[in-house]
């Protein structure tokens, strides 16, 4: 009985299969025609995209900072400025800078060479990817401004913080659903750190992406040492003054030795006595002081992150594939189920109403 029930089960799947086929083929030309069409409008999308070029920069950063960093606490613990500890270097700390208003605008002021034409980077952006004509919607005058800002001095108008902003986050990919010109990230195996900038120009690319690298190395290393550059200014200060009070016994003991060749009194001899005291412990003072300078000195001049690029981008540049094949399979398998789905449905919906219907059939 249990065999015949199982042949039954597969009969009317057959039965069930064969009926499904056939209406699902009594529809081919629907299905053929939205999943064609939206392969078709895929692959169009796909062949009308513009090449892309990828710059890619990948650097390092010397780790040897914690040696030098044992010294300046030591130095800073002497005269109560505190100690610093040692560690790897910030990588997130970097990413972020990577991303923040100050090394775009930087970046963006900088001029480069494309298409032999030299013009600010932010320019190059406008003219190339017709920002301009984005910007007759804005509230703001941006499309009659012509950027001079960025070629000169920096400014507070409204205008160039107004382009600065659309700038910065056509950049990092926030103005729109268009992809980012630049990313940064982390190898964390390796330890290597890589600027990538994309854009539809290959000089823009290189240009856009040393000028970034360049401009997170060196904020990033007056950021690192600043710390230790005010405790060389605050040491330097120290043998300044120790230096001028020397000077100032060194003249008094001269003019107390001048005046008393000739008169040898006890009180001159004692006045004398306390003046040799305080050069002897102001010499004392004096070389310990110059001796710090000197050691807080060297460990600035040698604590700055040492950042060193392993790979930098130089023409001609891969372009990036439009994947025209790829988007048309894609999207007309999503096409195709998709039909298929809808006319599942639609067959079920039908099904349901017809038995409601006709309950006896």
């Amino acid at each position: 009985m249990k065999n015949k029930n199982d042949e039954v089960s597969i009969n009317d799947l057959l039965t069930g299969s064969v009926i499904w086929g056939k209406y699902f083929l009594s529809r081919l030309w629907i299905i053929t025609l939205i999943g064609g069409g939206m392969a078709a409008v895929a692959g169009y999308k796909a062949y009308k995209t513009n090449t892309t070029y990828t710059a890619q920069l990948d650097f390092i950063i010397d780790e040897d900072e914690g040696a030098s960093m044992g010294g300046v606490g030591s130095i800073l613990g002497q005269f109560g400025l505190g100690g610093s500890s040692a560690g790897r270097y910030n990588i997130p700390k970097i990413i972020r800078i990577a991303e923040s208003n100050r090394i775009s605008e930087k970046s963006l002021r900088r001029k480069i060479i494309v298409d032999e034409v030299s013009k600010t980077i932010a320019e190059h952006i406008v003219d190339i990817y017709d920002l301009r004509s984005k910007w007759e919607k804005s509230d703001v005058p941006l499309y009659s401004y012509d950027l001079r800002d960025f070629r000169g001095e920096i400014t507070d108008t409204m205008l160039y913080r107004s382009a600065l902003l659309e700038l910065h986050n056509t950049l990092h990919g926030k103005s729109s659903e268009a992809a980012p010109l630049i990313g940064i990230s982390e190898d964390e195996s390796s330890g290597f750190i890589t600027v990538k900038a994309t854009t539809i120009s290959e000089q823009l690319s290189i240009g856009t992406c040393k000028e970034i690298y360049e401009n997170i190395s060196q904020f990033y290393k007056l950021q690192s040492i600043k710390r230790q550059q005010n405790t060389v200014k605050k040491l330097q200060s120290k043998v300044d003054s120790v230096s001028s009070a020397l000077r100032s016994k060194e003249a008094q003991l001269a003019r107390e030795l001048d005046s008393g060749k000739s008169i040898q009194l006890k009180q001159n001899f004692t006045r004398r006595q306390a003046l040799t005291r305080d050069v002897s412990i102001l010499t004392l003072i004096y070389s310990e002081s110059i001796k710090n300078l000197e050691t807080a000195s060297f460990i600035l001049s040698t604590s700055s992150p040492a950042f060193q690029v392993i790979d930098s981008p130089f023409m001609p540049i891969q372009p990036n594939g439009r994947k025209i094949l790829k988007s048309t399979i894609t999207w007309g398998i999503v096409g195709t189920f998709l039909t298929l789905g809808i006319l599942s449905l639609i067959r079920l919906y039908n099904q349901a109403v017809d038995e409601q219907t006709n309950p006896q059939t």
